[in-house]
């Protein structure tokens, strides 16, 4: 049986939200409350969306969903202060508790056989994952300095989160599956757009492409999730 969300139009709400906040980007208006207003309002909008369908999934999950999404709210609140080194490590740190919490949501969002028939099936998935992120952090290594470690453990998390949503393929419909895993190598994508421009070099257009990326990600995710069936 199809799942019949409520509350439809706040996806709408969250795509004009999301138009709104990348434009801001795009002039780079020096007004910030206004930005912090949209920035941090991307997040509430689907937290809204999953408390009107929470009866969709079994509470564990949405309780995941929801906590996932709370740090990622955490994180975007941080970052608007990223040119400051301290706010953007505790930004950091928030969106490696969101990567953890989605990782789990994922594992909680599969039949109850939690053998990973993709993986077990076509081990190289992961030799492309961990390859991909590896690659990536050994481009960046030079230029990380006391942000090694930090940087180390985030690839890490997010390769893992990846993952973890491959690994649902054939314990949820397919729907939900390749929502779920698009949106999250679109996250890994949009984390290494911000590690590229902030360690390596400043990127034409990196802050429209990051947060077009990231909000992108974000609703996958969380619809893909609400389309799994317990």
């Amino acid at each position: 049986m199809k799942n019949s969300f409520k509350g439809k139009a706040l996806i709408g709400v969250y795509a004009i939200w999301a138009i709104i906040e990348i434009y801001l980007e795009t002039i780079r208006w020096d007004y910030e409350l206004i930005h912090l207003l949209f920035k941090g309002g991307l997040m509430p909008i689907l937290m809204a969306f999953v408390v009107v369908n929470r009866a969709i999934l079994p509470k564990n999950i949405i309780g995941f969903l929801m906590s996932a999404l709370a740090f990622s709210w955490i994180g975007d609140l941080l970052l608007t202060q990223g040119e400051n080194p301290n706010y953007f490590v505790f930004g950091l740190g928030a969106f490696l508790v969101a990567h953890i919490l989605y990782a789990m949501t994922f594992t909680k969002a599969m039949q109850k056989n939690h053998e990973l028939l993709l993986i077990k099936k076509y081990p190289m998935i992961i030799v492309l994952l961990v390859g991909a992120s590896g690659f990536i952090f050994k481009v960046l290594f030079p230029y990380l300095d006391e942000m090694i470690v930090p940087v180390a453990l985030y690839t890490s998390v997010i390769t893992a989160m990846c993952l973890a949503a491959v690994a649902r393929k054939e314990k949820t419909p397919f729907k939900s599956w390749l929502l779920v895993t698009i949106g999250a190598l679109i996250f890994m994508f949009s984390d290494s757009l911000i590690a590229f421009n902030k360690f390596h070099e400043p990127i034409a257009w990196a802050s429209i492409m990051i947060m077009s990326t990231y909000i992108l990600a974000q609703a996958l995710i969380v619809v893909g999730v609400m389309n799994h069936e317990a």
